[in-house]
């Protein structure tokens, strides 16, 4: 299957691999968001559907994609990896298949070494955790050294909620107090500071150790933007929504390119958890001096909201 783009300025190469998702439609066509470049195609593609091909030839804004067929429309692959690859049908072979999919890795018979291969270098145990960390290792072609920070990401411990809930409920308080002021930084590396003068408290030091991580952990999946691969900024921030005693995380991952193609536009997407929403998603994609904003929740009771607080913004 090919597939036609047309992306602002000249964002792909000939031969260069690619990973996409069908973001929203545009009259007959779809918008489409190829590793971090928002583009059209006059296609009518499944919102939603993930994407991975490479590209056959592109000219300026012009650019075709090969699309691998497993990456447009994902068959039964269950019953061929038990018969042809010699898997054991077991439930967490199972497990890792059905994740492997979900996070757009294609499952083939190499795809599936690879990452049990990652599992056993990394000591993964067999648990969700431990399988999406090898995931994200394989996907984002990441060292094996940065499984144990992937492994305490999707165990939830480098959340905000988790890595400040050691401190005293007055503090949290305050912390929240001068979150709403701007000043939420500030106050905690002074909390930080009071933390190792002699006879304070040790509750503050004993989360500056995670937050130190925190942080490696969003260098770890930022990466400049090089020749033609886009520029992608990971990042966290703590998010105090009303009544909450411990702050949500505001995750964000935005995609940019160099300076040799500044009009080639941006993706930003950012996931939160609202207490009245629940789990919910913001995408902004612009694309030829319109910018798309996409708005996802997990709830389905959540939906019937949403359509008060579009006519807010």
């Amino acid at each position: 299957m090919r597939i036609d783009l047309s992306a602002p300025g000249a964002a792909f190469k000939t031969g260069q691999q690619v990973h996409g998702e069908v973001v929203g439609h545009l009259g007959s066509g779809s918008v489409v968001v190829v590793n971090g470049v928002t583009t059209r195609t006059d296609r009518q593609l499944p919102i939603g559907q993930k994407i991975q091909g490479s590209i056959e030839s592109a000219s300026g804004a012009q650019a075709t994609l090969k699309v691998e067929p497993a990456a447009v429309k994902a068959p039964d692959l269950t019953a061929i990896a038990w018969t042809q690859w010699n898997v054991s049908p077991t439930a967490e072979n199972q497990q890792i298949l059905d994740l492997m999919r979900r996070f757009g890795i294609t499952p083939t018979p190499e795809s599936w070494q690879q990452v049990l291969r990652l599992m056993a270098q990394s000591g993964a145990e067999t648990s969700i955790a431990g399988i999406k960390a090898a995931l994200l290792l394989l996907l984002e072609k990441l060292p094996a050294s940065a499984f144990p920070q992937l492994q305490r990401y999707f165990n939830g411990e480098l959340r905000f909620a988790s890595l400040l809930q050691k401190l005293p409920a007055s503090v949290l308080a305050k912390l929240s107090e001068e979150w709403s002021t701007g000043a939420f930084m500030k106050k905690l590396e002074g909390l930080l500071s009071e933390g190792s003068s002699p006879g304070s408290p040790g509750s503050a030091l004993d989360i500056a150790g995670d937050l130190a991580e925190n942080l490696r952990f969003q260098e770890l999946l930022s990466q400049a933007p090089a020749n033609q691969a886009e520029g992608r900024m990971y990042f966290q921030w703590p998010v105090f929504w009303p009544e909450s005693t411990v702050p949500d995380t505001l995750e964000g991952e935005a995609y940019y390119a160099g300076k040799d193609r500044k009009g080639q536009g941006f993706t930003l997407r950012l996931l939160a958890h609202p207490p009245a929403l629940g789990g919910m998603e913001i995408a902004l994609h612009s694309l030829e001096k319109a910018l798309w904003v996409h708005f996802g929740v997990e709830s389905q009771n959540a939906r019937s909201s949403l359509p008060a607080i579009f006519e807010t913004l």
